[in-house]
């Protein structure tokens, strides 16, 4: 591979992959992986890349409480750890195999509970918010450190007809202000 070093090569298939379009990032691992010399010179990185990928993402996905909640970098509480605020929950998702593989309930150090009443009213009100206006978006809610935020995604994919969107907002309140 003339002067590029391995370590390069990483962070140029590391780039391609963090910069994948929504509703394909599987299918860009597969083409990088195709594109290395050695399948397995990303295998290293994968797991931080992932994970970059699908909080930056905010990636959708099924809570076990019946809705749908966020990953977000917003709600990580631990290696991949996610808050579930209406569904009083922590999520385990796993990014490689890209699903939630199992969870806890929420334990008082996972909460800012100097917010949470104001969190609750908020996110009554961006769900509704969401519902009008984003028939296909979710939205998480967090209290964290005197600050509400809200983030909503939506997402459609339809990659046999060569489309593929993704809508994402973050908002945040200072309490207190």
């Amino acid at each position: 591979m003339g002067d590029v070093t391995e370590d390069e090569i990483v962070d140029i298939a590391n780039n391609f992959l963090l910069s994948a379009p929504p509703g394909e990032f599987m299918e860009v691992v597969t083409d990088v992986r195709a594109l290395l010399p050695k399948e397995s010179l990303i295998n290293e990185s994968a797991p931080r890349t992932f994970r970059e990928y699908n909080t930056e993402q905010m990636v959708q996905v099924d809570s076990p409480k019946g809705h749908k909640v966020l990953i977000t970098k917003y709600g990580e509480v631990a290696d991949g750890d996610y808050l579930d605020p209406k569904g009083g929950l922590v999520l385990h998702y796993d990014h490689i195999k890209q699903e939630v593989t199992g969870s806890r309930a929420i334990s008082g150090s996972d909460l800012d509970s100097s917010v949470e009443s104001l969190r609750a009213a908020f996110e009554k009100e961006a769900f509704a918010y969401t519902a009008e206006h984003y028939p296909h978006g979710t939205t998480t809610v967090y209290g964290k450190d005197g600050k509400i935020i809200i983030c909503i995604t939506s997402a459609r994919f339809n990659p046999h007809n060569f489309w593929n969107g993704r809508w994402r907002s973050v908002w945040t309140y200072h309490a207190g202000n």
